[in-house]
């Protein structure tokens, strides 16, 4: 017994040594057959961002040879965790909780521990994919977010409504805005929620025709290094390969990173492979001399002596062609609603050692905003090695909403009724039409109470609000619109409109009335029948009561 338990012993410390090395490919040649060799056409290594503090082009860095290949894909597919579902009020209460935490640094535990981030919903639907020609010409603010997801109760409440509204005003027409994201994507600042299957066409990355054999979601694991502790691919395009986004640029030759960070993974009913994504987009922030960058390195010192320090951890980095280990550190500022992180080669003691950084981040702070990063720019030094001096280069984050209140497909922004149908989502007061725009309200009011569920909110700008009191007076005061309106700033372009849903009884009725508008079976966002119900997880984000 002692002879064959020194013998297992001595087999799994030669498995350990051999892990530790990095060679996970088996000696036996016949396993050899079995497992593919790592083949230089499938890189997993994204070029690290990196730009001169000029404005010239960012340079790339070549990647290192390609990580051991796993049934098609790199071995980050089995570090990233499985999404988990559920129904979309579960989702929304679970943010709603956590944005009530007082404390940020409980904030951040609850967020780990909860899984918040890689939870999803089912059930939406993606109102831009029903049949055009079967309801209300609606118009669109944009059609390459994909934040045209809802319940299948606001889905009809709105066709419905339109159909009404026309009905008295035939020439009218409404505009839609942002809805949700697919699968209740959370919507911080400067993301956008996708998931990308191995089944559809959509590509994140670009790549050689070599990795044609592959889909989008492998292609993506296979570009893709752990950057944060996260599985992250990055991407240098132009602005003009963006398509209608590149107006948003100064120039259509100018750089613009992707980064595509990957939150969790699942299945297809068909098995097939299926990424929860984040995608960010970045420009080259122009610098003309080094004050950019002491301001930056002044603020973190004030941030690491008097803000309060809300995460720091260990997180694994496969940048630059090694595999390390560094300290991430988080901190913000509540008075003057700042917050920066840092990726340190060392942990941090008494003195900040602006050499040991590999990382900086730096954005504005919104308590009620989890996980958001309005503004954020990314530092990233550069070392000298002429006279040892380090220089800093930064990207400045593309700016998206990051209103997390459109998170369960109860929320919708659209357009006010105008004067021709023009002008819609333009900042042009005068261009609304008062009483149209009201009776609009009232007809949403009507249709959402005669399917039993009700308008519980409707946001317009103060400066929209004194339009309506100067127009009505007295006479539409005392109606139940005026109490549901809502001064928020931001909407004078746009109204928001949330829906409350109270019965499941009205899910069903509304996915039969929409079920002929499907043009196929996509259109609705929800699990196959074996994990639509996954038994409760003690980590499961509860709401609070």
């Amino acid at each position: 017994m002692d002879r064959f338990i020194t013998i297992n012993l001595l087999l799994m410390s030669a498995s350990l040594i051999a892990c530790v090395g990095g060679d996970t490919r088996p000696s036996d040649t016949s396993k050899q057959a079995a497992q593919p060799e790592p083949s230089s056409e499938l890189p997993t290594e994204a070029p690290k961002p990196k730009v001169v503090a000029k404005a010239a082009p960012p340079a790339v860095v070549e990647p290192p040879p390609p990580l051991p290949v796993e049934h098609g894909t790199s071995g980050l597919l089995q570090a990233i965790q499985p999404t988990i579902w559920r129904p979309a009020m579960v989702v929304e209460n679970a943010w709603n909780a956590l944005k009530k935490i007082p404390e940020q640094e409980l904030v951040h535990e609850e967020l780990r521990r909860s899984k918040l981030e890689r939870i999803a919903c089912h059930g939406l639907i993606d109102f831009r994919a029903l049949a055009p020609l079967k309801i209300p010409p609606f118009g669109y603010r944009d059609t390459t977010r994909d934040r045209g997801w809802v319940r299948p109760t606001v889905a009809r409440i709105l066709i419905e409504g339109l159909e009404t509204l026309r009905k008295e005003f035939p020439d009218v027409h409404v505009s839609v805005g942002d809805l949700s994201q697919a699968g209740c994507g959370q919507l911080s600042h400067g993301s956008l929620i996708r998931y990308i299957a191995d089944s559809e066409p959509k590509k994140l990355i670009k790549g050689p025709p070599s990795r044609a054999e592959h889909g989008p979601a492998t292609q993506l694991i296979n570009a893709s290094v752990l950057q944060w502790g996260r599985a992250t691919a990055q991407d240098l395009v132009r602005a003009k390969d963006l398509g209608v986004e590149a107006g948003r640029l100064e120039t259509p030759d100018e750089h613009v990173l992707l980064e595509h960070v990957i939150l969790s993974k699942g299945e297809t009913p068909e098995g097939s492979l299926v990424l929860k994504v984040a995608t960010q987009r970045y420009r080259p922030l122009l610098i003309t001399n080094g004050e950019s960058a002491q301001t930056m390195l002044s603020d973190l010192r004030f941030m690491i002596k008097e803000g309060t320090l809300v995460d720091s951890r260990k997180v694994m980095d496969w940048r630059a062609g090694e595999r390390r280990r560094l300290w991430s550190y988080h901190w913000v500022h509540p008075v003057r609603k700042r917050q920066m992180r840092i990726l340190s080669r060392v942990k941090l003691k008494k003195r900040l050692r602006t050499k040991m950084l590999v990382e900086v981040h730096s954005a504005r702070w919104q308590p009620k905003k989890p996980e958001s990063y309005p503004g954020l720019i990314r530092w990233f030094p550069e070392t000298n090695l002429e006279d040892d001096s380090t220089e800093w280069s930064g990207w400045r984050q593309l700016y998206e909403a990051g209103h997390q209140t459109h998170l369960a497909g109860r929320d919708a922004d659209l357009s006010y009724v105008t004067t021709n149908n023009m002008r819609h989502f333009a900042v042009d007061l005068e261009a609304i039409d008062l009483e149209k725009s009201w009776r609009w309200f009232e007809i949403l009011d009507e249709t959402s109470r005669s399917l039993g569920a009700r308008v519980d909110r409707i946001l317009i700008a103060p400066s929209v609000w004194r339009l309506f009191k100067k127009a009505f007076k007295k006479t539409k005061k005392r109606s139940r619109i005026w109490r549901l309106l809502r001064r928020v700033g931001g909407h004078d372009a746009h109204h928001h409109v949330r829906i409350n849903i109270p019965h499941k009884r009205i899910t069903r009725s509304s996915l039969e009335y929409l079920r002929p508008l499907v043009a196929n079976e996509s259109t609705i966002f929800r699990l196959p029948p074996a994990v639509a119900t996954p038994p409760k997880s003690p980590t499961q984000p509860q709401p609070r009561r």
